[in-house]
C-alpha cells in the first residue's frame, strides 16, 4: 500500500476544484505525480470529457513517494469537502484495514475526521488512455464567467439545447422551443474568429462545466461546426478543461436561419412544428 500525507491551508481551493467535477462523473481516477494530482475521464453518457490538474503548490506538505493511481467515488469525496470552512487546514492520509483501503480527511476548525474508501489501480494500466479531440477550432473566445453563466442559465426554460455563434468579436447564444425563443449577444470579446462559426450543444452540460468557475474567472471557449466544444478555466492552483460533443444533424441550419431573423431578447411565441434535438445524435469524437 502506498503512503499518503497531504496538508493544505487552502482547503477552499481544493473544494472548488472537485466541485467543478460534480454531477459530471461518478468515479474519479486520481493520478498522483511529482507535480500534483491529474485526472482525465469521460462522463457516463460518453458525450463529455474532463481533464483536471491540481498543482502540488496548493499543499504545504506533500508526502507521496511514487506516482500512483487511485479511484474514489465523486459523491463521497464532495460530501466530505462540503464540510470545509473558511481557514480550515485539511490533512489527508490513508489507512488500510484488511482488504479495505481508505482516505482520511481531518479538518482543523472543528477537529472533524472523515473516511472514504478508495481502490488502487494496476501500475501497468495506461496512465492517460483518453486522447484529446483535435484542436482545429475556427473560434476561440475569452468570456467573463459570471456573464456567461447568467446568459446560459437564462435559456434553461426554452430547450435542452443551445446554439453558439461566433462572429466579429462577439458570441451569440440562441435557443427556441414551444415556450418561445431567446437570443443573447455578448459583444466586445477577445479571441480569434477565423470565420463565422456555429454549432449546437447540450445546455445542461455547459451549465455543469461552468459550475467550478469563480465569478472573477475568464472562461476560454473554443469550437467549430460539428466538432466538440472546449471549455477551460484556471486559478493559481488548478486548471480544468472540458470537451462536449456537438448536436449533429440538419436542425442547426434551420436554427441559424431563425437566429439571424430574431431580435435580441426573449420572444414568447409558440413555434409550430418544433423538433427537439435528441441525445442519441451526440457522440464525442476526435
Amino acid at each position: 500500500m502506498m503512503k499518503i500525507k497531504l496538508v493544505t491551508d487552502k482547503a477552499k481551493e481544493l473544494k472548488q476544484f472537485f466541485a467543478a467535477l460534480s454531477s459530471l462523473v461518478d468515479e474519479l481516477q486520481l493520478h498522483f505525480t511529482k507535480s500534483g494530482i491529474y485526472m482525465k475521464m469521460l462522463d457516463p453518457s460518453g458525450i463529455a470529457m474532463i481533464e483536471g490538474n491540481l498543482k502540488r503548490s496548493l499543499f504545504s506538505e506533500w508526502n507521496i513517494k511514487k506516482d500512483q493511481v487511485i479511484t474514489i467515488y465523486e459523491k463521497l469525496l464532495n460530501n466530505v469537502l462540503e464540510n470545509i470552512k473558511k481557514d480550515d487546514i485539511l490533512t489527508i492520509t490513508n489507512a488500510e484495514s484488511g482488504s479495505q483501503k481508505a482516505l482520511k480527511f481531518k479538518l482543523s476548525k472543528k477537529n472533524e475526521e472523515f473516511e472514504i474508501p478508495y481502490f488502487e489501480m494496476n501500475d501497468k494500466q495506461p496512465k492517460h488512455p483518453l486522447h484529446d479531440p483535435k484542436e482545429d477550432f475556427t473560434a476561440k473566445l475569452s468570456v467573463p464567467s459570471q456573464q456567461l453563466k447568467e446568459v446560459v442559465n437564462s435559456t434553461k426554460k426554452i430547450n435542452p439545447y443551445l446554439m453558439l455563434l461566433a462572429e466579429k468579436g462577439k458570441l451569440i447564444l440562441f435557443s427556441k422551443g414551444d415556450s418561445g425563443k431567446i437570443k443573447k449577444v455578448m459583444p466586445g470579446l477577445k479571441g480569434e474568429i477565423k470565420e463565422q462559426t456555429y454549432a449546437m450543444y447540450n445546455r445542461e452540460y455547459i451549465n455543469k462545466m461552468l459550475k467550478g468557475a469563480d465569478k472573477n474567472n475568464l472562461v476560454e471557449i473554443a469550437f467549430r461546426k460539428d466538432k466538440p466544444l472546449q471549455i477551460s478555466y484556471k486559478t493559481d492552483y488548478w486548471d480544468m478543461k472540458y470537451w462536449l460533443a456537438p448536436m449533429e444533424g440538419t436542425e442547426d441550419s434551420a436554427w441559424l436561419k431563425e437566429l439571424n431573423e430574431t431580435k435580441e431578447g426573449i420572444t414568447n411565441a409558440k413555434i409550430a412544428k418544433e423538433t427537439k434535438p435528441t441525445k442519441d445524435k451526440m457522440r464525442l469524437k476526435a
